[in-house]
C-alpha cells in the first residue's frame, strides 16, 4: 500500500494569478501553480517528479508538469476552482496537498515548497517465463507483453529454449499477455514482492483448434456453520502461473469466466482462517464447475516470533534483513536491532518460513510454526561470513575472426542471475575487460551486426583468479537482404500509414509506415530470423516472422488487417460511499477490477463519490475500503449501449 503524505498548505503553497495585478477589478478565469520539489533529508532537488492538479470535488485531472534538473515545475491555465495537488517521484513517498482554493491567495508567490521523503524500495526484480506448446515443446520468438497499471512496460521475446527474461522490476502487481499465431491468447498476473525476489512462470499455450474457452468456475467460501465468508482471496492457477484473482462477495462467492479446457489449481486465503487449495478441470464441453470451500477460523492470531541473529563469535548482527513469510505471502521484513533481534507479532496459527540476509554473510533460511494456542516462538540463529571474501576477479575477453584478426566494436554483456551487470564494447585489439568480479557464476553474450552471436559461461573461483577467454565470431555471408511487406484490409484494399515494427530478437531494426500502396521495404538485412508487428488505430494488431537466408534472397509477405469491434468504450461508473446514516464517506479507496487485475484506483471525494470513465462493454468487479470501516465488494457490467452505472455502497463500522 502506498502511503501519501498530506502536507500543511498555508506555509508551502501559493497560487499565481495570470494576467492581472492585485488591484485589478476583473478576477482572471485561470490560475497557475509553481514551485520547487526537494529531498526532505538533504535539500537536493528532485528531478522528473510528476506534479498533478486535480479538481477537489471529483478528482478530475486539470493539468500536470514534470520537474526539471533544479526541481522546478509550473502548471498554468488551470481553472479557478478548489483543487488537490499530488506530487510523485520514483523512490519517494507521494505528497498530497488537499482542497486548495485560489480565492484564498491573490499574490503571485510562485513558491510552493515540496519536501519529499525517500522510501526504501528495490527495483531489481526479475521475471523469468518459459513458453511451451500443449505438448511441452518450447516456443521461440514469442512476444511476452508485460503491463503495469494497464501500461505496457516491456515486450521481450522468447529465445531458442522458449525463455524470456525481464529485469529491473519494482515491487507491485504486473500482468502478461501472449498472443501467438495459431494459439489462444494467454494471460496471467504476477507480483514482485518488497524484497524484489525473482519470479518464475511457465506459460503453456493451447492451439486455437482445441475446443471451447467459455468455462465458468463458481467458488463459494463458507465457515463450518455454513455462513458465507466475504473478502477471501481466491486465485486460479495454470501451469505454475497465476491467471486470475478476486475476492469473495457478501455471499462468499467468487466467479471466474472464459476458462479454456484443461486442468487448473485454486487457492483460497483469508487472514485469520485456514488456507485451502484444490484442483479442478474444465471438460471438453466447458461445462460450468461449482465448488464449495469450507474455511475454519483460526483459534488465535496473536502469535509472536522473536529471532536473535548472532555471528560465530556470538556477537549480535545488527541491520540484518529478516523476511518472514507464510507460504509465498510476505508477512513482514524487519531489520535486526543493535541486539541482533527482531520481533514480529500478530501471527495466526500456521506454518511460516523466514530468510535472513546481510551483505558479507551467507543467507540463512528456516521454518517455524505458530501452534493453535499461539504460544510465542523464539529462535537464535548464527550466521557465518561469506567464504568468498574477494571481489577483485577479472575477465579478459578477446574477440577474433576465424583468421585470428581482432574484431573491434563488438558489444559484450556480462550477466548474473538473469540480470545484466555490465556492458562494454571491444577495443581496437578486440579486447573487453570486466573487473571487480566477486566469486560466483556468470554468463556472457557477444554481438555485432553482420557477425554470428556468441554466448558462454564462466566462474570466478574462491581466490578470484583472473579468467581469460577467446571467442571466435564468423562474419555472416551477407547483409543485403530485403524485406517487403504489403498490408491490406479485409476487402483487399491497401492500408496506408500502418506502423510496421521490425525486430531481430528484441532489437528494433526499423519502424516504417506503409505507403499509399500499403507497402514498406526494409533493406540491408543480414542473415537470420526476424519478427514484425503491424498496427494501426481501428485495426487488430498482426504479428509474424520471417528469415533472411544465407544468400540474402529477398522476402515478400502480405498480411490482412481486421477491423476492431465497434463496441463502445464510453461507459461510466459512479460509486457513492455512505455510512449507516447515509452521510457521504470521503477518502475511501475504490478499486476497479477486470479479469482478476486492478485496472484503476480512485478515492472518494468530499461528497463520497468516485468516478471511472472510458469503460468498454464487459463485466467488472469493485471493492471499496476505508480504515475503521468494513470493506464492500460488488460486480457490475457495462452494457452494449455503454449506459452509465451508479452504485451506492454502505460502509459499516
Amino acid at each position: 500500500m502506498r502511503h501519501i503524505l498530506r502536507r500543511s498548505v498555508f506555509i508551502l503553497f501559493a497560487f499565481s494569478l495570470l494576467s492581472c495585478s492585485e488591484e485589478a477589478t476583473n478576477v482572471p478565469d485561470s490560475v497557475s501553480v509553481s514551485g520547487v520539489v526537494q529531498k526532505a533529508s538533504t535539500g537536493d532537488f528532485v528531478q522528473d517528479a510528476k506534479v498533478t492538479a486535480l479538481r477537489h470535488t471529483d478528482s478530475e485531472e486539470l493539468g500536470s508538469s514534470v520537474t526539471d534538473a533544479e526541481g522546478v515545475f509550473l502548471i498554468s491555465g488551470l481553472p479557478r476552482v478548489a483543487m488537490d495537488i499530488r506530487v510523485e517521484a520514483d523512490g519517494y513517498a507521494p505528497v498530497l496537498f488537499e482542497d486548495l482554493d485560489p480565492a484564498t491567495s491573490l499574490q503571485s508567490m510562485n513558491n510552493m515548497s515540496v519536501q519529499m521523503d525517500t522510501v526504501d524500495t528495490c527495483c531489481s526484480g526479475v521475471m523469468f517465463i518459459t513458453v511451451k506448446n500443449a505438448d511441452g515443446v518450447p516456443l521461440k520468438n514469442i512476444a511476452v507483453v508485460i503491463k503495469r497499471n494497464g501500461t505496457v512496460i516491456a515486450d521481450p521475446r522468447t529465445n531458442e529454449q522458449g525463455k524470456a527474461v525481464e529485469d529491473g522490476l519494482c515491487p507491485g502487481d504486473y500482468s502478461i499477455r501472449i498472443a501467438a499465431e495459431g494459439y489462444k491468447v494467454y494471460e496471467a498476473v504476477f507480483t514482485i514482492n518488497s524484497s524484489c525476489e525473482p519470479v518464475e512462470l511457465i506459460a503453456q499455450l493451447q492451439p486455437t483448434s482445441t475446443g471451447c474457452c467459455d468455462g465458468v468456475l463458481t467458488v463459494t467460501v463458507k465457515d463450518p456453520l455454513g455462513a458465507p465468508v466475504m473478502g477471501a482471496l481466491v486465485r486460479v492457477w495454470k501451469g505454475g502461473a497465476k491467471l486470475h484473482q478476486t475476492f469473495t462477495d457478501s455471499l462468499g462467492v467468487a466467479v471466474f469466466t472464459d476458462l479454456c479446457r484443461g486442468g487448473y489449481g485454486v487457492d483460497v486465503t483469508k487472514t485469520g482462517y485456514t488456507d485451502r487449495e484444490y484442483e479442478f478441470e474444465i471438460n471438453e464441453n466447458c461445462d460450468p464447475v461449482n465448488k464449495v470451500v469450507v474455511v475454519e477460523q483460526l483459534a488465535c492470531c496473536d502469535g509472536v516470533l522473536t529471532l536473535v541473529v548472532r555471528d560465530k563469535n556470538n556477537n549480535p548482527v545488527a541491520n540484518a534483513k529478516v523476511l518472514v513469510r507464510k507460504g509465498s505471502k510476505v508477512i513482514e521484513d524487519p531489520l535486526t536491532d543493535a541486539n541482533g533481534r527482531i520481533v514480529v507479532d500478530g501471527l495466526c496459527a500456521g506454518h511460516y518460513n523466514y530468510r535472513i540476509s546481510k551483505d558479507g554473510y551467507e543467507v540463512i533460511e528456516a521454518e517455524f510454526d505458530i501452534n493453535e494456542s499461539c504460544d510465542p516462538v523464539t529462535r537464535e540463529v548464527t550466521v557465518e561470513t561469506e567464504s568468498e571474501a574477494c571481489c577483485d576477479g577479472v575477465l579478459t575477453l578477446t574477440v577474433k575472426d576465424p583468421q585470428g584478426q581482432p574484431i573491434a566494436g563488438a558489444t559484450v554483456k556480462l550477466w548474473q542471475n538473469g540480470a545484466v551487470l555490465k556492458s562494454t564494447t571491444t577495443n581496437a585489439s578486440g579486447v573487453a575487460i570486466f573487473s571487480d568480479l566477486c566469486k560466483g557464476e556468470y554468463g556472457v553474450d557477444v554481438m555485432k551486426d553482420g557477425w554470428t552471436d556468441r554466448e558462454f559461461g564462466f566462474a570466478i573461483n574462491s581466490n578470484c583468479d583472473p579468467v581469460n577467454k577467446t571467442v571466435v565470431m564468423e562474419e555472416l555471408p551477407c547483409c543485403e537482404g530485403v524485406f517487403t511487406l504489403i498490408v491490406r484490409d479485409g476487402n483487399g484494399d491497401p492500408v496506408q500509414n500502418a506502423t510496421v515494427l521490425l525486430r531481430r530478437g528484441s532489437k528494433a531494426v526499423a519502424d516504417p509506415r506503409t505507403d499509399a500502396n500499403g507497402r514498406i521495404v526494409v533493406d540491408g538485412l543480414c542473415k537470420g530470423e526476424y519478427n514484425f508487428r503491424v498496427s494501426k488505430e481501428g485495426y487488430k494488431v498482426v504479428e509474424g516472422v520471417f528469415a533472411i537466408n544465407e544468400n540474402c534472397d529477398p522476402v515478400t509477405k502480405e498480411v490482412t488487417l481486421e477491423q476492431v469491434s465497434t463496441e463502445c468504450c464510453s461507459g461510466i461508473l459512479k460509486v457513492n460511499a455512505v455510512d449507516s446514516t447515509n452521510t457521504p464517506v470521503p477518502g475511501a479507496t475504490v478499486r476497479l477490477w477486470k479479469n482478476g487485475v486492478v485496472i484503476e484506483t480512485a478515492t472518494t471525494n468530499s461528497n463520497g463519490r468516485a468516478v471511472f470513465d472510458g469503460l468498454c462493454v464487459g463485466s467488472y468487479g469493485v471493492d471499496v475500503e476505508k480504515t475503521g470501516l468494513k470493506g464492500r465488494e460488488f460486480q457490475f457490467a457495462i452494457n452494449v449501449n455503454c449506459d452509465p452505472y451508479v452504485k451506492t455502497v454502505e460502509l459499516l463500522p
